[in-house]
């Protein structure tokens, strides 16, 4: 009986070390097989953040030291669907990537893609900015202290048209603009017929912002105006960068005219930006798709009449885009100068200081 019980110690001797060592070789502790987390923080780096439209961008994810871009995830904002690390846009605007490594994750970084007209570079983007106001609201010269100190800190980057509603500078137009946007308070802001904010310092930065983001210059405008004999002649050459179906809109703007029984822009019984008239319909005139690398001119020719101070005077130009519904125009692009021997040529933005 005592052999019999030594014999069953022995088998279970047996079994124990043979499962250790089994545990042992599976723990993958002593062996190196299983990978550890690598250290460090995670971050994203870009092989560009300033790219044409059409370029590839390459993506490459660190966690410290280590690069771990094949298991990490590449995310555009707004996007649910992850990107391919080597990126490619297919039309301009900014961009926002992130990172995703196991419970990791990195902040948004823009990337700007572009579609330059031939070797001259990216078009300056100015933003027409439809300013609704009238004489009898007390809040409206908030809003034109607001954009003007936009004017002062990005200078060139927005055409201000104030919409009177209401008052002895109200028009038909005018009205009619108040009724497409629906505007219900006074004052009210309307960036590129697209965009429209309340009377906020911040909500307007944030929708200049958002159309130099989103709504990317693919057409640059030059202007050259005189007025003679009572004519004005506006001569237009429009540069385009991109194939597109593109809309003109011509318009003519004031500046110092006076009413006293009012809420004015300066305290002083003076006016600023006021609409006089559009010389074309206010969603402007089809002037067909146009080719990229084109360059065409199109001329506005119309009476000034004489209550208009022309010495005071701008005409604005702007381009605006066909968007996919057919239906809906956007402002793509402005330019502006004075109504009697005005001129302004194309502007490039400049190449960002962090272009790599």
């Amino acid at each position: 009986m005592k052999n019999f019980t030594n014999y069953r110690l022995w088998l279970v001797g047996i079994a124990l070390f043979m499962t250790g060592g089994l545990c042992a070789g599976c723990s993958g502790a002593d062996d190196g097989q299983s990978e550890a987390e690598p250290e460090g923080k995670l971050r994203l780096e870009m092989s560009a953040n300033y790219a044409k439209v059409g370029d590839t961008v390459n993506f490459t994810v660190y966690k410290g030291d280590v690069d771990v871009t094949a298991n990490a995830i590449i995310r555009m904002k707004g996007d649910k669907t992850p990107c391919s690390p080597n990126y490619k846009a297919d039309r301009a605007g900014t961009r926002y990537f992130a990172a995703i490594y196991n419970e990791s994750s990195t902040s948004y970084q823009p990337v700007r893609f572009y579609v330059p007209y031939r070797d001259e570079g990216e078009f300056f983007k100015k933003s027409l900015v439809l300013k609704f106001t009238g004489a009898w609201c007390s809040a409206c010269p908030l809003m034109y202290k607001y954009l003007g100190e936009i004017e002062v800190e990005r200078p060139g980057r927005t055409a201000v048209m104030a919409v009177h509603s209401g008052d002895v500078f109200a028009s038909d137009v005018s009205e009619e603009l108040v009724q497409d946007y629906r505007i219900t308070s006074f004052p009210h802001a309307v960036f590129d017929y697209k965009t429209s904010v309340s009377n906020n310092a911040a909500e307007l930065n944030a929708a200049l912002d958002d159309m130099l983001a989103e709504e990317p210059a693919i057409c640059g405008i030059a202007l050259r105006s005189a007025v003679e004999d009572g004519e004005a002649a506006v001569k237009a050459r429009i540069r385009v960068a991109q194939e597109d179906r593109l809309r003109l809109c011509c318009a003519v703007v004031e500046d110092g005219l006076r009413y006293d029984g009012g809420s004015s822009d300066d305290g002083l019984g003076n006016y600023y930006h006021v609409l006089r008239r559009f010389i074309t319909e206010r969603f402007g005139e089809d002037v067909g798709t146009r080719e990229a690398g084109e360059e065409f001119e199109y001329e506005f020719v119309f009476p000034v009449p004489e209550e208009w101070k022309k010495e005071n005077c701008t005409v604005f130009v702007y381009a605006l885009r066909l968007q996919e519904d057919g239906e809906t125009v956007y402002v793509n692009n402005a330019s502006a100068c004075a109504l009697d021997g005005g001129e302004s040529d194309f502007e490039y933005e400049p190449v960002p200081e962090t272009a790599n």
